[in-house]
């Protein structure tokens, strides 16, 4: 092990994390370089160049261009890598709009259905349903005769008729489309976006690819989920592929039918085909000629019915990536699905494998929970991180961009690197040698297309079996891959009693519950069977349709696989191919979950996540015969593990991974924290002020509106006017050495405090962001109520008010929407305490619930075990110290180790007699002392980095403290993260703790 440690620093480069890097302002070379190196000194990889909404240097101009070679030339010095992210904001293929404005025949296209009116000019449409939160198309269709498909009579007995003219009560099945986004089908029109994109890139930037400009990451490309896909050209190639007319038979596209599963098979392959290569293989074989790499993630991972309403499936497309990738969100996590569809396929083909991972979670995540989530997706194949969204300026909307920021505006900023080195290292252990799996499981994505019309019960009931057969096998330790049949169909071969795929070997095949298989995948399984490969099944319904088209053979087939019925059969039967005993109270503890993996040199890596985010877990592991040592990744250290009989007992406190097992020790003192802390040191506290008087115009005053509303109100008017803003706030404090008011944008405004002007073009720094602005309001400050004004004009263009208020205006549009003019919350900023003037109340996720308002006053010396907030932080963001007295009498032969709970901060450092013990980001809350401490006083301290979240919010978001934070979330309009038909909206604060439990 010792050999192994040392070369992961060596293998750890190609791991690093490569985050999101949010271009959204108004872009400036010097300072875009700095950011290079702040990354640089965080452990950081690599950046993805990402175009987002704020931004304010023209997306493809020669700024931008000349922005992009900047940060190309300065991965080369910093030795990392640059990686161009291919649109103005998501999904990928539009270009900014470039693409979309070359007309109808670019633009997406899917399938309408209608009945014929008694005039048979008219229609009443039929409409599909649509993701939640996207918004709605026009109500009645468009029934030009270039639009229309065909005419259908459809009769009592389920039969269908295509009709020469329209008559009344028939079904008219049309193409509807959506101006904003691309017909991602057709290689002609993605063929463009690659040119008037990936060539321009190249053109400027040629000279750096493949070396520190090292790809493209692409953005959930995707056709409709209003319908079924559409292309210009479809017709044509479903007639020259399947021999006959797809027009003659939509109606069993659209309808529940029996016995069309023929065509649905024959619709939906070719529309995989079609997606995969015009936008896969196209972008992945330009990539290749250019000497760049190729990586991303597709839209809507999660399930079967998503996957078919996006993409009819994620697995065939990941062999395009040279760096395959998924997406998830939220401050959560959920079945191995997603990760373990990207990580069999890296696996198979030997890659690496990307996730993007922690949007929406929220300012006040902790590096544990981050850690969660990213082990949840590391065990099931991942082994590197995009972390979503390092940006580059918080200015206005910005700051609301699906936080947090994990970046240069975090208080923990500069101790992220210990974070980053952990990743680094894990994703290089877990790509050494091979994963020890030997279990391929059917991924029933083709199952699916035989199931899909309108009606998708039945799709959903497939859903819910893929689901339970994962985490049946998951949950059992019994590890496995997906096998996709379109993957197989490339890669996949029989030797002997093996099925091999790629690089992969696997002597057991299950089939979950499924209808219909590929050809290719059927006669594979005719030759492993034959050879005396093991199949096994997890449902009665077992597949009797090769291709859509029922098959006799089948059932030849299917009578040798052997029918598992339950956990108890699964390990039973399964357990001698892929397995590890991890048992708790006599059962398969399914909240442990692990990955084996077989190095090169003999030895064998285990890596074991509790994914239970509440409770502790007691487990026997069984590693069989051999030493075994336990590894920490984060502080490089190593020790052996004592194990009876090969079995090992092992704690796993709450989102703990590896494991930690002391030598016996002749006597071990517990030592525990004190209830009253000292202050040894504290960056600058702050209160936000977010909440406003205003009048428009000149007129009449409008008392006590947030301002985030009133930003709304302004935009909802659709007019420039002159808006004032008066802030109030109460100082009763005598001891204040600085304070400043922290201002986006100030030169933009007339700015006065208590009658005095003051300069908003001369500040004294910034605070958290390059767009807070410092300005000292010491001199001007008075006891009681303050007021500070503040005036300019309001403008926005009329693009703005037309993407915000106009009719069917896609999504594509808002991800990149970008203001003129932003109302902003100001954030006092000094050596002072804030304490709200109303008593709290609490919720669930460590919610804090009070009305205000909030006073300043002189800052206090001592803090007392629990919430720092109530006590004087209550909108802190950035680093405390607190430290107490410990008297500790050293006796022979003792250790002394400290437990305490978990404190209330992302990440922290504790500190013994001024010598720093460890920094934690996550379990054990459990340290040995003996080494650090005097015989007599001795002092601990704790340096708390404090997260955004208390000084950003959301502040009012009425169901407290979200776990899926959206730009919505901090606003009292629902967006598409929020439950429905509530108001989201309530004036009283909600801050999560902060502190020392």
């Amino acid at each position: 092990m010792d050999q192994f440690l040392c070369r992961l620093d060596e293998k750890a480069a190609e791991h690093r994390c490569i985050p999101f890097w949010s271009l959204n302002d108004k872009l400036e070379p010097d300072v875009l370089r700095e950011q290079i190196r702040q990354m640089k000194s965080a452990g950081i990889g690599g950046f993805f160049m990402h175009a987002r909404g704020g931004l304010e240097t023209e997306y493809m101009s020669e700024d931008w261009l000349t922005c992009i070679s900047a940060c190309i030339d300065e991965a080369a010095k910093q030795d990392m890598d640059a990686w161009a992210y291919d649109e103005n904001g998501w999904p990928s293929g539009f270009a900014d709009g470039v693409v979309t404005a070359k007309g109808w025949e670019y633009w997406q296209k899917w399938l309408g259905v209608a009945i014929v009116m008694e005039d048979t000019s008219k229609a009443a449409p039929l409409a599909p349903p649509h993701r939640p939160g996207k918004p709605a198309l026009p109500a009645q269709p468009p029934l030009t005769p270039e639009h229309v498909l065909g005419y259908y009579r459809v009769s009592d007995t389920n039969a269908y008729t295509r009709l020469a003219q329209p008559e009344p009560g028939a079904y008219v099945i049309y193409i509807d489309y959506n101006r904003y986004y691309i017909d991602i089908l057709s290689k002609k029109v993605v063929a463009y976006f690659l040119e008037v994109t990936h060539d321009r890139y190249f053109a400027r930037c040629g000279e750096s690819a493949g070396k520190s400009w090292r790809g493209f990451f692409t953005d959930e490309p995707q056709y409709s989920s209003r319908g079924l896909p559409w292309s210009t050209d479809f017709v044509s190639v479903f007639a020259a592929r399947y021999g006959y007319d797809i027009l003659a038979h939509l109606p069993a596209l659209l309808m529940p039918f029996g016995g069309c599963e023929q065509i649905r098979s024959d619709y939906w392959t070719l529309v995989s085909e079609m997606f995969t290569e015009s936008f896969g293989k196209q972008v992945h074989d330009w990539c290749q000629a250019h000497h760049l790499e190729f990586t991303g993630h597709m839209m809507s991972e999660d399930s079967l019915m998503s996957q078919i309403g996006a993409t009819s499936g994620v697995m065939q497309f990941y062999p395009y990536f040279d760096m395959p990738g998924m997406d998830f969100l939220g401050r959560r996590i959920n079945s191995p699905i997603q990760p373990k569809q990207v990580g069999s396929v890296a696996e198979q083909l030997g890659r690496r494998a990307l996730t993007e991972t922690f949007a929406l979670c929220g300012w006040d995540v902790s590096w544990e929970e981050l850690k969660w989530i990213a082990e949840w997706q590391y065990v099931n194949g991942i082994n590197v991180t995009c972390q979503h969204l390092a940006p580059y300026s918080l200015r206005g909307l910005r700051k609301r961009d699906y936080p947090p920021a994990l970046s240069i505006q975090e208080s923990w900023f500069p101790v992220y690197k210990h974070f980053n080195d952990y990743f680094s290292r894990l994703g290089a252990a877990l790509s050494e040698g091979h994963a020890d799996v030997r279990v391929l499981m059917l991924h029933p994505i083709h199952s699916a297309y035989v199931l899909t019309q309108l009606d998708r019960s039945r799709l959903a009931d497939l859903d819910e079996a893929f689901l339970a057969a994962t985490n049946l096998l998951a949950d059992n330790h019994v590890d496995f891959h997906y096998g996709d049949e379109s993957v197989m169909k490339q890669y996949a071969s029989v030797e002997g009693n093996e099925l091999v795929v790629g690089r992969c070997r696997y002597q057991a095949f299950v089939l979950p519950k499924s209808f219909n298989l590929t050809r290719s995948t059927f006669e594979l399984l005719e030759r492993f069977a034959a050879n005396g490969g093991s199949l096994y099944a997890l449902d009665e319904t077992v597949p009797t349709m090769v291709d859509g088209r029922h098959d006799d053979r089948l059932d030849a087939l299917m009578q040798k696989a052997v029918h598992l019925n339950g956990a108890a059969d699964v390990v039973a039967k399964l357990g001698g191919y892929s397995f590890l005993d991890i048992s708790e109270n006599g059962e398969q503890c399914a909240s442990v979950h692990y990955q084996k993996r077989l190095l090169d040199d003999g030895s064998v890596l285990y890596f074991l996540v509790n994914h239970d985010n509440e409770n502790a877990h007691e487990v026997f592991v069984d590693f069989g015969e051999g030493s075994l040592t336990c590894a920490d990744l984060a502080e490089m250290t190593e020790h052996p593990v004592s194990t009876v009989g090969g079995r090992a007992k092992l704690h796993f406190s709450p989102m703990q991974s590896w494991f930690f097992i002391q030598k016996p020790l002749p006597q071990i003192e517990k030592l525990s924290l004190g209830d009253s802390f000292t202050i040894k040191s504290t960056t600058l506290n702050a209160l936000t002020l977010d909440f406003c008087d205003y009048r428009i115009d000149g007129g009449e005053w409008v008392e006590n509106t947030a301002i985030i509303v009133l930003q709304r109100l302004l935009l909802e008017r659709r007019k420039p006017c002159d808006i004032e803003l008066r802030l109030r706030f109460r100082v009763e404090a005598g001891k204040i050495g600085e304070m400043y008011a922290c201002i986006e944008t100030p030169e933009l405004f007339h700015l006065e405090l208590n009658g005095h002007p003051l300069d908003g073009t001369k500040d004294c720094g910034c605070y958290i962001d390059q767009a807070f602005h410092k300005i000292n309001i010491l001199p001007y400050i008075r006891q009681g109520e303050n007021v500070l004004t503040m005036s300019r004009s309001f403008t926005q263009k009329q693009h703005v008010y037309d993407i915000l208020f106009g009719e069917n205006v896609h999504e594509t549009e808002l991800n990149k929407l970008t203001y003129d003019s932003e109302l902003e919350s100001v954030y006092l900023l000094g050596d002072f305490d804030v304490y709200s003037l109303s008593g709290y109340t609490y919720g669930e996720r460590k919610a804090t619930f009070t009305d205000g308002p909030f006073v300043i006053r002189d800052k206090r010396n001592t803090l007392s075990r629990g919430d720092f907030g109530e006590q004087g932080y209550r909108f802190f963001s950035g680093i405390l110290t607190v430290a107490q007295k410990l008297t500790v009498h050293k006796q022979p032969n003792t250790r002394y180790v400290l437990s305490f709970d978990k404190p209330w901060a992302p990440v922290f450092k504790l500190f013994c007699n001024g010598k720093e013990v460890k920094l934690f980001g996550w379990a054990d809350y459990e340290i040995d002392l003996t080494d650090f401490l005097a015989d007599g006083e001795n002092e601990l301290a704790f340096e708390l980095y404090a997260s955004n979240r208390n000084l950003l919010g959301p502040h009012h978001y009425a169901l407290g403290e979200s776990y899926s934070v959206g730009p919505s979330t901090f606003s009292n309009i629902p967006g598409w993260a929020d439950p429905p038909g509530i108001d989201i909206w309530k004036d009283r604060y909600c801050f999560v703790h902060f502190g020392v439990r």
